[in-house]
């Protein structure tokens, strides 16, 4: 499927509903943060540059959004109740303003998105498919390089990075995912008991977040590439999350 940009819209918050200054794109392990949308519908962003996670609000009425997934500090794709796709940018040249760019429609069947790159992110469909999609030009304009089936029993998805995902399954089993072969494959199991995570988003290529059923927010962290994966608990109160991304 190839998704053709058709409407924009402009959001016009300002400096005072707390807009992220100038953005640090997801490369690697630099990127240090995620998203989350509140049962106050409000987006907000929650950053790790300093030493602790410090919060910034982006805006409110974002109660149209079933899924969100950050691919940088200034870019979310959004797919919203009404089973469309946005893709949103901060917009240097306008006072940093959001901006959201509708994308196309028919997004009934997806169930998980997370980001992978700038305008680069996955998709995980109801029946199984892993379809990975990216904007060459950053023009919100989407192809999909990468589609693979038989992931049915996957229930949520991480990105780490290009070509690389941290997946849950339905069993409570978690896994990191590579291309290769032309489909996705498990690389490194993370073992067992992963069914009490609620929601979780990717931050880097060594690092991902989970929000657990009894509202705890845990950090997982690889100290090196074959290294294990060291879960540090940040603190309750998350229970109030609706989406991670």
């Amino acid at each position: 499927m190839r998704l053709r940009m058709v409407l924009t819209t402009v959001l016009t918050f300002v400096a005072a509903l707390g807009l992220v200054s100038p953005a640090t794109a997801y490369t690697g392990n630099n990127y240090t943060g995620f998203f989350e949308i509140n049962q106050s519908n409000e987006l907000v962003h929650w950053d790790k540059s300093s030493g602790s996670y410090q919060s910034q609000l982006i805006g409110p009425e974002w109660q149209d959004t079933k899924l969100i997934a950050a691919l940088s500090t200034d870019q979310v794709v959004q797919v919203r109740n009404d089973n469309t796709l946005w893709d949103w940018k901060v917009d240097h040249t306008d006072n940093d303003r959001w901006k959201g760019y509708f994308v196309g429609g028919g997004w009934s069947d997806v169930r998980a998105i997370t980001g992978l790159g700038s305008n680069n992110f996955l998709a995980l469909t109801t029946d199984g498919v892993l379809k990975e999609y990216f904007s060459a030009l950053g023009n919100h304009v989407y192809t999909q390089p990468r589609t693979a089936s038989g992931f049915a029993g996957l229930d949520k998805i991480a990105g780490r990075g290009s070509g690389a995902f941290i997946g849950i399954d339905f069993s409570g089993n978690a896994a990191s995912y590579g291309w290769g072969s032309g489909t996705w494959s498990a690389t490194a199991g993370l073992g067992p008991n992963w069914g009490n995570v609620r929601l979780v988003a990717g931050i880097s290529d060594f690092r991902f977040a989970v929000v657990r059923t009894d509202g705890v927010f845990v950090e997982w962290n690889q100290a090196s590439v074959l290294g294990p994966w060291i879960g540090t608990p940040i603190g309750g109160g998350w229970a109030n999350t609706r989406l991670l991304g």
